[in-house]
Formats: structure tokens, C-alpha cells, sequence
């Protein structure tokens, strides 16, 4: 025999409701941390986040646990004493951010001072952590609470805040997404406080004027930093890359999204060595108008503006990445992984393909190659990138591995070409000599043989040679590939081209 349960008495409704607020809030915050640590440091220590949260977390359970009559009473103030914790946790989660963006400090620096600069961000942000922790491990306690009811608003909170952080992140920015992350939590504070009437306005004044100062240096900040040193985040990240792309100006337009951050600079004029990779080095003093974009901060792309395709022949039909359609000759299909800015785009089209497929994983990086709206540089950048009489261009937003394998095509292009598509933190460290980059394991490499014409070409192309364990790997990777597909010696079905001697 069941029994219904009576209806959750309109206190308990509040605690409940803040629970599931402050879950959604800590959830989604944790989320974007993850690309403000991956925009100012390596993107490796964004594994620290989960480390970060529950050192909070476990701190906040121990102080419940130690004042255990406080938060374990079943006296009414119980929600006014958890406002006070939710109002700090609101307050804090904009102005934790703007110090962050500010701190010059990295762990990279060599000595002290570089050592002392994770500890010093645990902290930080653990005691933002700990503050909503105390609100939801004190329910937990909370007399009449039933722990399954407990779980339940507090895992739906969560759920909805993890989905949220990526979406809010796209359409707000950063910034936007962690000003909604601290409204959520002042959410959670007039709910608590709003159990009692009598000086309700007094209790909310309070943390709503703390939680809209926290907010105002949230956006003040970034803005500061961008008219002093054109980054709205003090970062050591890739520094000789931001130096480059800082020379045409401050960002025209960035975008915000899972997979990464995307930054556009001013269109101009740069003779520096990341807008020319790739390109032979007696042709450096040739005039080369464009603008860059910074991935995560870090990696780097390039725009070329050409009024006339012609103008793009010299510079790229002997470009490194132009190695297979010259030694295929006769390349009429090529499909492209990771187009960025569209280069590998123009150098088929300049060596006579009919037909590109590319593939792009990150959606802004696909509208910007198709032409996005706010652009006003749009036609003219994307004037050579579209489908013409002689060739047909198709640009996919896809992650490439899942494509090739998903496609059952076998055969079809002459040319599979990747160019420089890696994650920097594996590049940087070597990690792929160790690690999978699911882009270059054996299996990727075969879907990629099967997708090529017989006597097509498989380029895929690196920047980071010193040390060459990455390079050695796929070199490796290539010879078992074939050797599994009975190719005899496979030596011979492989040659390395280096930018270094591209002369």
C-alpha cells in the first residue's frame, strides 16, 4: 500500500527552489571557468576546475559538519542564515572573475612566482565554491528535507546549469554567461529571504547592490585591459603570437563559443612569421594584406585579402600546403579537415580542383568562412571561398573524424588534407607522441585511405618539430596503416616535407 506524500510546505518549496538555483549557478560557473582557464593559461589546466570545485565543495561539507547545531536546527532563520551565504556566493562569482582576468599570473613563469600562481587561483576560486557549498550541504542536514528529494533538485539544478553554460556561453559571451551565473545565485538569495516579510526589502538590498558592483567590475575590467594592452585578459599565453596579432590592432570581433574562442583582427599589412607559415621564405618581402585570428588566445589563423585570385598565385601554389596537388598534378576532388581561415581553400582552387569538401568543427569559425552577418569585411574575404563555374566549394560544420567515419563513401578524392589541425596543448607538450589526437590515430588514417581515389594523397601537416617525437609518431602511424593493408614496402608511400628547408 502506497501513500501519497504531502505537498512540500512552502519553506521547504524556498529551500528547494534555491537548491536547485544555486546548482544550475555552480554548475554552469564551473563550466565557463573552463574557457577562461584555457584562454589565459595552457589549456591543460583546465582539468584543474573539477580539482578547484571539489576542494570548495569538501570544505564547505566540513564546516557544516563542524557547526552541525547551527545548520542542523530546524528553527526558522535556517533560510535567512543560507541568504547570507547564497548573497556572498552571488557577489563573489562576477568580482572573482575580473581579479582573475587581471592577475599576472601564470604558472609557467619560472621561480616563485610562477609557483605560487595555481595555489593562489585554488584558492580564489575555492572559496567562491565553498560558499554555495555551505547552502547545499546544509540542506542536506536540514530537518525535514528527505535526502532523495535533496538529490533530486539539487542533480536537476545541475543538469540544467552544465546544459545552459555552453548555450548562454555562445550568445552572451563569457562575460554575459558569468553575470547569469551570479544572477542565478541572487535568485537562490531572494528565495531564501523570502520566508519572512517583515525587513525582506532591508535583506535584499544588500546583496542585490553587492551582486550589481560585482557585475559593473565584471564588464569594467576586460574593458580596461583592452584599451591598455588590447586583450580584455592579462595572459603570457602564446605571447610572440598575441604580440603579432596585437600590431593590426585590438579584436574587431570576438566570438565565444564550447569549442573555442575566436578573436578577428583589424584588416592590414604584416611581415611577422605567423602570418606567412607556410609560405616560401624568398617570398617574404612580397606585400600581404589580411588579418588574423586567435584561437583560445593562443593558436592563430589567417585571412588573405586579394582583389584579383591571381595575385594569390605566387605566394600560394608554392605554399607547403600546396605539396600534394603538386605531386598529384591532376588533383580534381580534395577534401579539407580544419580549414580555419580558408587558405587550404584557395591553394585547391589555385591548383585546378573541381570539387572541396571542408570540414569545420568550430560554428564560428564556419560562419565566419561563409560570411556572418556583422562582418563588414565579409565579401571580401569570402569573395574566393565560395562555389564558382569552375570550382565547387562545400563547407561543413563537422568534426572531421566523425565525418570520415560516418561517410560509407570509398574512394572520391584525390587529395585529403590537413594543415596544422592540432590541439595546442598536444602539440606544445609532445602529448600526441603519448596521447591520441582522435584526428591522427591509425583508424583515423584509415577512414582517411578509404576515402581517397587509388594513387590519391594523405597530407597532414604539423607546425611543432622540436622535439620530433610528434612528427615521428605519424610517421609510424602512416607505415602501420599501410603495412595493414598489405602495401609492400610502405616506405616508399611516404615522404616528409619540412617548411624549414621550403625554399
Amino acid at each position: 500500500m502506497t501513500m501519497p506524500l504531502p505537498p512540500p510546505s512552502p519553506s521547504r518549496a524556498l529551500l528547494l527552489g534555491a537548491l536547485a538555483l544555486l546548482s544550475a549557478s555552480t554548475l554552469m560557473f564551473e563550466v565557463l571557468l573552463t574557457k577562461l582557464f584555457a584562454n589565459k593559461l595552457d589549456h591543460h589546466f583546465t582539468f584543474a576546475i573539477i580539482s578547484i570545485a571539489l576542494l570548495g565543495f569538501g570544505a564547505s561539507g566540513v564546516w557544516v559538519h563542524a557547526r552541525g547545531r547551527l545548520f542542523a536546527s530546524a528553527d526558522a532563520a535556517l533560510p535567512r542564515r543560507l541568504a547570507k551565504y547564497a548573497a556572498a556566493y552571488s557577489a563573489s562569482v562576477p568580482l572573482s572573475i575580473a581579479l582573475f582576468v587581471l592577475l599576472p599570473l601564470d604558472p609557467s613563469f619560472p621561480g616563485w612566482f610562477g609557483a605560487l600562481a595555481m595555489p593562489l587561483y585554488f584558492a580564489l576560486f575555492a572559496s567562491v565554491f565553498f560558499l554555495a557549498g555551505v547552502c547545499i550541504s546544509a540542506m542536506f542536514v536540514a530537518p525535514g528535507l528527505r535526502p532523495s528529494l535533496v538529490y533530486f533538485w539539487d542533480l536537476s539544478g545541475a543538469a540544467i546549469g552544465a546544459a545552459a553554460g555552453p548555450w548562454v556561453l555562445a550568445r552572451c559571451g563569457a562575460y554575459g554567461a558569468i553575470a547569469v551565473a551570479a544572477s542565478l545565485a541572487w535568485g537562490a538569495c531572494l528565495l531564501l529571504n523570502a520566508g519572512k516579510r517583515r525587513g525582506a526589502l532591508r535583506r535584499v538590498a544588500v546583496p542585490t547592490a553587492a551582486m550589481l558592483v560585482g557585475t559593473l567590475l565584471l564588464f569594467a575590467a576586460p574593458g580596461w585591459l583592452r584599451r591598455g594592452i588590447g586583450f580584455d585578459i592579462v595572459s603570457f599565453k602564446a605571447a610572440e603570437v598575441k604580440r603579432e596579432f596585437a600590431l593590426f590592432g585590438p579584436a574587431v570581433q570576438t566570438y565565444w563559443n564550447a569549442v573555442a574562442r575566436i578573436d578577428v583582427s583589424p584588416t592590414g599589412t604584416s611581415e611577422q612569421v605567423s602570418f606567412r607559415y607556410g609560405i616560401p621564405r624568398r617570398l617574404w618581402s612580397a606585400p600581404l594584406r589580411g588579418r588574423m585570428i586567435l584561437v583560445d588566445g593562443g593558436a592563430n589563423s589567417r585571412q588573405y585579402m586579394f582583389d584579383d585570385l591571381r595575385q594569390a598565385e605566387p605566394l600560394l601554389k608554392s605554399a607547403l600546403w600546396a605539396a600534394p596537388y603538386v605531386l598529384r598534378g591532376d588533383a580534381r576532388r580534395s577534401l579539407i579537415i580544419g580549414p580555419g581561415g580558408g587558405i587550404d581553400i584557395l591553394i585547391g582552387r589555385l591548383h585546378g580542383v573541381r570539387e572541396i569538401d571542408a570540414l569545420e568543427l568550430n560554428p564560428d569559425m564556419y560562419a565566419l568562412l561563409l560570411g556572418r552577418p556583422e562582418d563588414p569585411e565579409r565579401a571580401a574575404y569570402t569573395r574566393w571561398l565560395g562555389s564558382d563555374d569552375k570550382t565547387r566549394v562545400t563547407v561543413h560544420n563537422a568534426e572531421a573524424r566523425h565525418w570520415a567515419h560516418a561517410s560509407r563513401r570509398v574512394g572520391g578524392y584525390d587529395v585529403v588534407l590537413a594543415s596544422g589541425v592540432d590541439t595546442l596543448t598536444a602539440v606544445q607538450t609532445a602529448g600526441n607522441a603519448l596521447t591520441e589526437n582522435f584526428l591522427y590515430t591509425g583508424e583515423a588514417v584509415q577512414d582517411y585511405v578509404r576515402l581517397v581515389e587509388p594513387g590519391g594523397m594523405i597530407a597532414l601537416t604539423h607546425w611543432h618539430l622540436e622535439p620530433p617525437t610528434l612528427a615521428l609518431k605519424m610517421f609510424l602511424t602512416y607505415l602501420q596503416v599501410l603495412e595493414r593493408r598489405g602495401i609492400e614496402d610502405p616506405g616508399r608511400h611516404v615522404a616528409v616535407v619540412s617548411e624549414g628547408f621550403w625554399e
